[in-house]
């Protein structure tokens, strides 16, 4: 997967607005009229990309913040067909699993169905990221030293 490079100012209000409205979907349909609730994708035991990020009405209008939205974008297209892909706030997310703990109001998480994860702190604003994440989903593959991705396990609550 080739990610291609950020998009003009004037698209990133789009490519955030389809990351607002698509809060948690399964990519054979990427953008499904209803779409699953986290606490469901847990249930279901399928891959997951978790994104975590404040609600769209406090994130702040910064390159960096349209840029992620790009990339993660790219990302939910181009990700294998099984993933399910669920977008969260920090709260949200710690209702439902008390493990691991989020620092920060920004996160990525690659999570198989044996609940194991890699976390990726903050923004995923380096591309390859995502594909050493989707390698992880599929066959388990550890990601290289400096991908950023540390290893973890989810735990529900």
């Amino acid at each position: 997967m080739r990610l291609p490079p950020p998009p003009r100012p004037g698209r990133r209000i789009a490519l955030a607005t389809i990351l607002a409205l698509t809060p948690v979907a399964t990519l054979a349909q990427p953008f499904p009229a209803r779409p699953l609730s986290l606490r469901d994708a847990l249930r279901a035991r399928r891959p997951l990309l978790i994104v975590v990020a404040p609600p769209d009405r406090a994130l702040p209008d910064a390159e960096a913040v349209g840029d992620w939205a790009h990339y993660l974008n790219e990302a939910v297209l181009a990700a294998p067909g099984d993933v399910t892909v669920a977008r969260v706030t920090r709260a949200g997310f710690h209702d439902l699993l008390a493990a691991p703990v989020l620092r920060g109001d920004y996160a990525t998480l690659f999570a198989r169905p044996d609940r194991s994860a890699l976390l990726h702190a903050g923004l995923v604003l380096d591309p390859p990221t995502y594909l050493s994440g989707f390698a992880f989903l599929e066959a388990g593959t550890a990601p290289p030293d400096g991908a950023g991705l540390l290893p973890t396990h989810l735990r529900p609550r």
